[in-house]
């Protein structure tokens, strides 16, 4: 788990994501964000991730530049991040 108390730079700044990732020696390719919150959203393009947003707030103009947008975290499981990965 990774914590605001952990990073300099909160959201916008990618910097929780690219802390997570280095935390699990993994390359931000290999990573997916899934945010609802537009500071969230503004931090994982940016750091180099592949992004899901969630259209729970009713502001699609946040998620523009989403790999994949979704109204709800019951679409998502790890078959279909696996797919939206192959693309």
């Amino acid at each position: 788990m990774i914590a605001g108390a952990d990073i300099a730079r909160g959201k916008p700044y990618p910097d929780i994501f690219l802390k997570a990732a280095a935390t699990l020696n993994l390359s931000v390719t290999d990573c997916v964000v899934i945010e609802d919150a537009q500071s969230g959203v503004q931090a994982a393009k940016p750091g180099g991730f592949f992004w899901v947003g969630i259209n729970r707030h009713a502001h699609p103009e946040y998620l523009v530049d989403a790999n994949y947008v979704i109204q709800d975290l019951a679409e998502l499981s790890y078959d279909s991040l696996t797919r939206l990965f192959a693309i």
